[in-house]
């Protein structure tokens, strides 16, 4: 057998609006819609074919600094780990043995940038691409969607999976009767390089379950009007918001931004915790303008519209709440691709 090294990258990415109706108990009722982009943050996997490896793969988790042998009569074994997911994409693609995965990435997990979706995805593109089988961004999210979802059991929503698989700036449709619409926006190279230049974006330490908070979130939604009605609100923010963005006009973007966020706290508990509110609110003392907290909730990463002239005194009052300086980025036109 021929040496095979392939290496399979997925962006992470940044939902400005519109998470939670994206789960599908919503989703089935009502419909759903977001507002997302992807970011040049990595999940990178490393595939490497073994041919004298007999049987199982072996996995290294750069990030969380794991590794495991994994025999062939044990990937149908679930164990509730970081493993799982190469598991249930080795067992949908049919690839049992003879290689190596490694997978590393550039930010560290559970930070409400869809790394476990990214994960899934750049393992089933290097599968893809080891099999010969050609890449159909459609097909490949909706592969993630069911690994997550179906396999696993994961919860969560599926505007990840789309998101990260096409990449870009797209509003997503989410359709009751299952079928995913995503509309790719385009906007001029001067608008996203001054939204850019107006976003920080920061890691926030300490605990977060986004499976817990989507449970959570999934039984506001069955039992809670109020909480169907605020993601009925976040939807029609996406629009605007999209709007605003084609057009350029930043700064009502930046309110929409701080709308979106406290729709989102009303839809759930756990959202936010008091230590997230009060550096939210002394970031807007500082002068930024709107944020949000990504992802599920609960910490992760916050993402915060600020002027310029602004960031030095923001950035200062994070780093002294909370030791962490604010994460470098641009926006990652392509999606999941093969990069060797």
């Amino acid at each position: 057998m021929e040496k095979i090294n392939i290496v399979a990258k997925a962006p992470l990415r940044i939902s400005f609006a519109g998470g939670g109706s994206d789960l599908p108990s919503y989703i089935k009722h009502h419909g759903g819609e977001v507002f997302v982009s992807t970011i040049n943050q990595w999940v990178t996997v490393t595939l490497k074919a073994i041919p004298h490896m007999k049987e199982g793969i072996k996995v290294s988790l750069v990030s969380y600094n794991q590794k495991k042998f994994l025999h062939t009569d044990a990937l149908s074994f679930y164990q509730q780990d970081h493993f799982d997911i190469i598991k249930a994409a080795c067992n949908l693609v049919k690839v049992t043995k003879q290689i190596e995965i490694i997978i590393t990435s550039n930010i560290p997990p559970a930070s409400g940038l869809g790394t476990s979706s990214a994960t899934a995805l750049a393992i089933l593109a290097a599968l893809y691409k080891y099999k010969k089988i050609r890449l159909n961004k459609p097909a490949l999210a909706k592969d993630a969607v069911h690994i997550e979802r179906s396999i696993l059991k994961i919860a969560g929503g599926i505007q990840d999976q789309y998101a990260i698989s096409f990449g870009g700036f797209n509003y997503i449709n989410f359709i009751k009767n299952g079928q995913v619409c995503v509309k790719s926006v385009e906007l001029k190279q001067d608008i996203v390089k001054r939204l850019e230049e107006n976003l920080l974006l920061f890691y926030l330490e300490g605990d977060r379950s986004g499976e817990n908070q989507q449970n959570r979130l999934n039984r506001f939604i069955i039992r809670s009007d109020s909480t169907v009605e605020a993601l009925g609100q976040l939807r029609k923010i996406c629009k605007i918001m999209q709007s605003l963005l084609v057009s350029g006009n930043l700064d009502e973007f930046a309110k929409y931004l701080h709308k979106s966020w406290l729709l989102k706290k009303k839809t759930s508990t756990g959202i936010s915790t008091d230590k997230i509110d009060k550096i939210y609110n002394q970031s807007l003392q500082c002068g930024a303008v709107g944020g949000k907290i990504l992802g599920a909730g609960g910490g992760g990463c916050l993402l915060l519209y600020c002027p310029i002239n602004k960031q030095k005194a923001v950035c200062d009052m994070v780093l002294k709440m909370t030791k962490v300086k604010a994460i470098p980025f641009q926006f990652e036109a392509e999606g999941v691709k093969i990069i060797l």
